[in-house]
């Protein structure tokens, strides 16, 4: 909970472009879920989605000024 609270915050205290690495996709979809109603500009992506998703996510967040980009070590390759 501590941790979700810091992304909220972070998330909300400094502007550009923040990736946060997670080591499961379940733990990326609960932190997108909650994020994302507490009205932080987020995206994801995971080794579940196809590759067109994740371009178009990825493309979506760099057009953003200030977003959140939650992603396994997809995102690494």
């Amino acid at each position: 909970m501590l941790f979700r609270s810091f992304l909220f915050y972070f998330g909300k205290q400094y502007s550009g472009h923040i990736l946060v690495f997670f080591n499961s996709i379940h733990v990326i979809k609960r932190v997108y879920d909650i994020l994302s109603n507490l009205g932080i500009p987020v995206f994801r992506i995971y080794s579940g989605m196809q590759q067109k998703q994740r371009i178009k996510h990825l493309n979506t967040f760099q057009k953003q000024p200030n977003a959140m980009l939650l992603a396994t070590d997809v995102a690494a390759r």
